[in-house]
């Protein structure tokens, strides 16, 4: 939010009624505020970016949500969720074949569980044969056919990391803070991958 948008809310929170645009009359509310965020916004008030008054009135009850790879347990249960939900809207019937459960919780999730929801959908669409096979997911989460079993688990989650990496920076034509807000991750979190993975963000 720019600064005078945080002001205006700032002001709603405090007094409890605003004004319609083209209005004259002051309207009373009372209402329950949601936020959410995946930026620090600690940091944004260090930095001047986000007032620090507003802040403090946002953050009554706070709800850390970790990234999918941190609770890499929950993907089977989400991933038969997602399967289940767009077999319904694609009218398909669909299982997962041996090995695609695995596979999912070895991936290392950067865009979190949007990622996973929509690598779902996809493979629910190109799927054949009644069930989603490793080849389908492999192809969904650019994993290369010839990466497989423990020995190249490191490799894999890597491999399909970069990708996912490579393709939030062309969506956003280079810019680190839009590629962060595709991924759902801290931009300071985006520029450590970056350098392990040894990738310099494209300019223009």
């Amino acid at each position: 939010m720019s600064a005078g948008v945080q002001a205006k809310l700032l002001r709603v929170l405090q007094e409890q009624e605003f004004e319609r645009v083209g209005g004259s009359e002051r309207v009373r509310v009372d209402v329950r505020l949601v936020a959410a965020t995946n930026r620090n916004l600690e940091k944004a008030v260090a930095d001047g970016r986000f007032r620090e008054d507003l802040y403090y009135r946002l953050k009554v009850v706070t709800i850390p949500v970790p990234a999918l790879r941190d609770h890499r347990e929950d993907v089977p249960e989400l991933a038969q969720f997602f399967l289940e939900h767009y077999c319904v809207k694609h009218n398909r019937l669909m299982r997962m074949a041996d090995g695609c459960m695995e596979m999912l919780q070895a991936f290392s999730w950067p865009g979190n569980v949007r990622q996973l929801q929509n690598v779902i959908e996809g493979a629910v669409i190109m799927a054949g044969n009644g069930e989603v096979d490793p080849e389908v997911l492999r192809g969904h989460l650019g994993i290369s056919a010839d990466v497989d079993g423990d020995a190249g688990l490191k490799g894999t989650r890597e491999e399909a990391e970069r990708k996912a990496v490579e393709q939030a920076l062309a969506s956003s034509g280079g810019n680190v803070t839009e590629a962060a807000r595709i991924l759902g991750a801290e931009r300071q979190s985006l520029y450590r991958i970056l350098k392990r993975l040894g990738i310099t963000p494209p300019r223009g």
